[in-house]
């Protein structure tokens, strides 16, 4: 009785394998504009004592300065543009994608994501895509030791998402959904998600 159910994957597997050796690797480039919201907010830094200079005794509190990444209270994140060229082989994308803010709250204004990665096309337009989520508050809140308001709100981000795509002749469209936590770095775990709508141009 399962032998018929399991020729069935068998063949599926092997068109899969014989459609990737065959198809043409070449480079490609997508451009998205992607909207992040905040499942768990950023934990701020610790406010700094106020001390009186006259008797040495705390008076009070002010909030940590910004630096870097600021979280403004607002759940929704500033809408992003990313550019990302990739080289395709068979079912295997590699990603070299860069994100920049195009909303200035607070002090979130412009900053890159380095967004290194992979997508894989199991099955028509549909991928799976993960990929590392590095930016300007991780990279200087690493060389500084931290500090400011939010402590590297992106810091150490490992992104997983999945999405689909349509192409008619070198051109296509996409949509994607995006979890990025931070696994890694200062700060508590914190978990923003994004979705991202775009176009694609393969030569």
């Amino acid at each position: 009785m399962l032998r018929c159910p399991l020729l069935v994957a068998m063949g599926a597997l092997a068109a899969i394998v014989v459609t990737s050796a065959r198809a043409e690797a070449g480079w490609g480039l997508r451009n998205s504009f992607g909207q992040g919201i905040w499942l768990a907010p950023p934990t701020l830094a610790p406010p700094i004592p106020v001390v009186d200079p006259a008797t040495g005794m705390q008076i009070g509190t002010k909030p940590a300065a910004c630096s870097g990444l600021c979280y403004d209270g607002n759940r929704r994140m500033p809408v992003d543009f990313e550019v990302m060229p990739y080289y395709g082989f068979g079912l295997i994308s590699i990603d070299f994608a860069v994100a920049f803010n195009l909303e200035s709250r607070n002090d979130f204004g412009f900053n890159f994501h380095f967004r290194p990665g992979v997508r894989v096309f199991p099955i028509l337009g549909l991928y799976f895509r993960g990929y590392l989520d590095l930016t300007g508050a991780q990279l200087g809140t690493t060389a500084t030791g931290g500090g400011g308001a939010v402590t590297a709100s992106f810091e150490g981000n490992l992104g997983v998402g999945v999405g689909y795509q349509f192409k008619l002749g070198a051109w296509g469209v996409f949509a994607e959904a995006n979890f990025s936590p931070r696994v890694w770095g200062q700060g508590p775990f914190s978990m923003p998600m994004e979705f991202r709508l775009g176009w694609l141009l393969e030569p």
